[in-house]
């Protein structure tokens, strides 16, 4: 009997360690989410930056007439001319794609920012599944037996909220 009451208490100590732990990770989560949070505010006002200043740039090609190729090279009055508003072409064009290019990967950094947020939300509500016992059992039955023989030579038997089920799982019992 004094085998099983000590099986039980290291399951109940194996149990309470184990929340123990559960919830640490949980509040560690519950900071780099956080964290997170604000890495994502800051993103997405970066991400806004970048295409505002894309739309400002549409906006003035669009208003003052894009400069092209073949304007280069019909309106210029001789070669060197036409060198410099060719690399003045290449540049606005290497500038824009370069601008593209950022917005491009400040959007995949906010979604990705997103996705861990949502993961690790994710992860939380999972321990905090986890932490719940989850297998909850009511009494049947109660062998009283061991409480009156420890009762009868003067113990005070302190009894954990845990049962066996038949199947030799362990359950959580509502004290109530």
């Amino acid at each position: 009997i004094l085998a099983v009451i000590k099986e039980l208490d290291e399951k109940v100590a194996n149990y309470n360690a184990q929340i123990t732990d559960l919830e640490a990770q949980k509040a560690d989560l519950e900071i780099e989410i956080e964290e997170t949070k604000e890495e994502l505010k800051v993103a997405q006002a970066e991400e806004q930056k970048q295409y505002d200043a894309m739309k400002k740039r549409i906006q003035y090609a669009y208003e003052n007439g894009n400069v092209e190729y073949l304007d280069t090279v019909f309106t210029s009055s001789d070669v060197s001319d036409m060198v410099n508003k060719s690399e003045y072409v290449e540049q606005i064009y290497n500038y824009d794609s370069k601008m593209l290019n950022e917005l491009v990967e400040i959007r995949q950094k906010v979604a990705d920012t997103q996705f861990k947020v949502e993961t690790d939300l994710n992860t939380v509500e999972g321990i905090e599944e986890e932490v719940d016992l989850g297998l909850v059992g009511e009494v049947d039955q109660i062998n009283s037996d061991l409480l009156e023989m420890l009762v009868d030579n003067n113990y005070i038997p302190v009894i954990s909220p845990i049962g066996i089920a038949e199947d030799g799982t362990s359950l959580n019992l509502n004290a109530d």
